[in-house]
């Protein structure tokens, strides 16, 4: 069973968590495609007032991260 972004969280989740994110593999194609779009749309949100801008950059900040991980092989999504 594939795990939550490759097991990238120390914490230990939900069994159910794992039941929904065996479909990952089907979708890890477009992974990098649906990180640049929550990159977008996180960015949009926050230039609309609707989240916080700072709430903004902590989450286009992680998403990068992951995106750098990605790229380098750090992270691998089966």
């Amino acid at each position: 069973m594939n795990k939550l972004w490759a097991g990238r969280f120390s914490k230990q989740e939900d069994e159910r968590v794992n039941d929904f994110n065996s479909s990952i593999a089907f979708d890890a194609r477009m992974a990098q495609h649906d990180i640049q779009g929550s990159i977008a749309h996180a960015t949009m949100l926050g230039a609309c007032g609707i989240i916080e801008k700072g709430e903004s950059e902590k989450i286009v900040e992680g998403l990068q991260g992951i995106l750098a991980d990605l790229d380098s092989g750090a992270l691998m999504i089966d």
